[in-house]
């Protein structure tokens, strides 16, 4: 596991389960102009669904989204419980890649 900004340019993810997989094989966070391609299959599908997601500078939306919230009082799309989540799935991430251990996050076992 790799995260920085001063990192070499390769952005990828693939997320395995039992009854599918998602892949996003490259450019997956890169903002701008460039389309993200997601492909998704089912448990038992052979060819995989493709989604594409149009470029856009995702912090400019991320910034602007949060100062509209403020502006007119409307709950955000991730909210506070989410992010709290969303850093407790990060801080196992960090944790596993450091001790090679299974990390518990919200009472379940991520193996």
């Amino acid at each position: 596991i790799e995260a920085s900004f001063c990192s070499g340019l390769q952005q990828t993810y693939s997320i395995t389960g039992s009854k599918g997989a998602i892949d996003l094989p490259q450019d997956a966070f890169i903002p701008w102009e460039k389309d993200a391609v997601i492909y998704y299959r089912a448990d038992g599908q052979e060819t995989p669904e493709h989604i594409v997601v149009p470029g856009a500078d995702q912090y400019r939306l991320m910034v602007e989204h949060f100062g509209d919230r403020v502006i007119d009082g409307v709950k955000p799309l991730v909210s506070i419980d989410d992010s709290i989540k969303n850093m407790a799935v990060l801080d196992a991430l960090g944790e596993a890649a450091r001790t090679g251990c299974n990390i518990m996050v919200g009472g379940e076992s991520r193996e």
